[in-house]
This record gives C-alpha cells, sequence and structure tokens, in this order.
C-alpha cells in the first residue's frame, strides 16, 4: 500500500507540473498574440554611458537607423516591425558595440545601445584618419564631429583595416603599438588630460607634444611605454615645484630610470 501512495503522489507532482507548463505556454502564445497587435506609441533610445565622453552617435542618429531599417516604427503593429532586423542594421554600423531592439507589452518600442569609445586618432602619412577604440577596432571618421582623444601621427603607414588590430592579418606594428599607448595614457587621468599628439619620425621615434608646457618629449619605441611615463611622472613630481620647466627644449625619457633634460639653444660641445 505504501509503495502505491508513493506511486501516486508522483503521477500528481508530474500532472501539476504539465498543467504549470501548458498554463505557462498558454500565457505566453497569448501575449505574443497580444503584442504582435499593439501599436508602436513611443521609441525609447538609450546610449549606455552616454555621459562619460564623446559619443559617435547621437539618439537621433540611433532612432534613424531604425526607422529606415523598418520602413518606420511609430504607429505599426507589433507585426509590422522587424526587431531582428533593426537590430542588425545597427550592428553593421562601425561605431555601435552592441545593440538590443525590443517591444514592451504596452507597445513602446525601446532601442538600447553600447557604442565604441574612440582612445586615438591615428593620421599616417598617407592621408588615412581613423579612430582606435577600447578593443582594437579602426572607426572611420565622422563629419563634423572630433573626438577629445590623443592623436597619433608621423612619418609611419597604419591604414584603416575592416577587423580589428588583433584579428586582421595586416595589422601591424604602429597599429599594435600605439593601441598600448593610448590605453595607457586613458588610464592615467594626468597623462590623459595633459598628452595632445604622440608623433613618430626617426630616428629619435616616438615625440608626445603636451597641452601645456613648450617641450617635446622623446619616448623613442613604444617598448617599456609605461615605465618611461611612470619615470617622466616622477620628474614632473620633483621638479615642477623647484624650477621653471620652459628652460628646457626637450625632455628625453628613452632611458631606462633617467629623464635627460636639453635646454633651449644648447649647443652639444
Amino acid at each position: 500500500m505504501g509503495q502505491k501512495k508513493i506511486a501516486w503522489k508522483k503521477v500528481g507532482v508530474a500532472l501539476l507540473y504539465l498543467l504549470l507548463c501548458s498554463t505557462v505556454i498558454t500565457l505566453m502564445a497569448f501575449s505574443n498574440a497580444h503584442q504582435g497587435q499593439l501599436k508602436c506609441w513611443q521609441v525609447s533610445v538609450n546610449i549606455q554611458e552616454a555621459d562619460s565622453g564623446f559619443a559617435l552617435l547621437d539618439a537621433l542618429e540611433i532612432q534613424q537607423i531604425c526607422e529606415e531599417s523598418n520602413g518606420g516604427l511609430m504607429g505599426k503593429i507589433g507585426e509590422q516591425i522587424d526587431l531582428a532586423g533593426m537590430r542588425r542594421s545597427l550592428l553593421t554600423n562601425p561605431y555601435v558595440r552592441k545593440a538590443q531592439v525590443y517591444q514592451t507589452l504596452d507597445g513602446r518600442c525601446n532601442i538600447d545601445v553600447a557604442l565604441r569609445k574612440p582612445i586615438a586618432l591615428i593620421m599616417d602619412q598617407f592621408g588615412s584618419q581613423f579612430y582606435l577604440d577600447e578593443e582594437g577596432a579602426l572607426l572611420p571618421m565622422k563629419k563634423g564631429a572630433l573626438a577629445d582623444v590623443p592623436i597619433f601621427l608621423g612619418d609611419f603607414s597604419a591604414s584603416l583595416l575592416p577587423e580589428d588590430i588583433f584579428h586582421d592579418d595586416q595589422a601591424n606594428a604602429f597599429h599594435q603599438s600605439i593601441y598600448w599607448m593610448a590605453k595607457s595614457i586613458q588610464s592615467h587621468p594626468l597623462w590623459n588630460a595633459q598628452i595632445d599628439q604622440v608623433y613618430w619620425k626617426g630616428p629619435v621615434g616616438w615625440r608626445i607634444i603636451p597641452r601645456m608646457g613648450n617641450q617635446e618629449i622623446w619616448i623613442g619605441d613604444s617598448q617599456n611605454f609605461d615605465i618611461k611615463m611612470k619615470n617622466l611622472f616622477v620628474f614632473y613630481s620633483k621638479t615642477l615645484p623647484k624650477i621653471d620647466l620652459d628652460q628646457y627644449a626637450i625632455l628625453d625619457a628613452r632611458f631606462i630610470n633617467q629623464i635627460v633634460g636639453i635646454k633651449r639653444n644648447y649647443i652639444a660641445p
């Protein structure tokens, strides 16, 4: 008798589980059918971290991409809105990193977008101009807008590539070195605010043009860039309160554990 009671309990639990599943499926089907007939009466665009700096696209431009992809949104019922198609259109835009498009239960159309964030502007000797973002993606310039990021320019070749610099076979040493220097600059509040241009010209190599001060800062190659910048930071911290840096035309940071100051109008013996 005990075994039969246990068996009936298992059957009852299984039937209850099936009933709950069928109820959920029915409700979902009803909800989808209901939502498919709802008219879109509002479009909301949410740009992640929109207040964290320069944005390559604004909310209106993002909405326009979706409107053009779907042939309009306002007043259309859910069955006439291709959410997946709008998301694909957003992701084909070079400035969009992630996108999610969905319709709420009351009919609103929500567009959530994460944009790529440029950390450097590259201008090579052949006239190529493009942004480099936090993940190594190369982005075309946007007409009428200029991101406030360090500019890397000079006598080198680094062309715009279809893939990020870590997966594109055409990426060269300049792509890589600029990325790691830009990441280092971005992570340091002082250098992020102070460095305007980083210029490559042989035989010295990379030279920093600061926003404040009349010196060139010689870096050489990008190897040990973090260490060189740390040495420079220590030099600034100890020197600025004591001497006028304007007497120096060049601060040479190419050497490990030292900064060499070259005065203006200096003539080597």
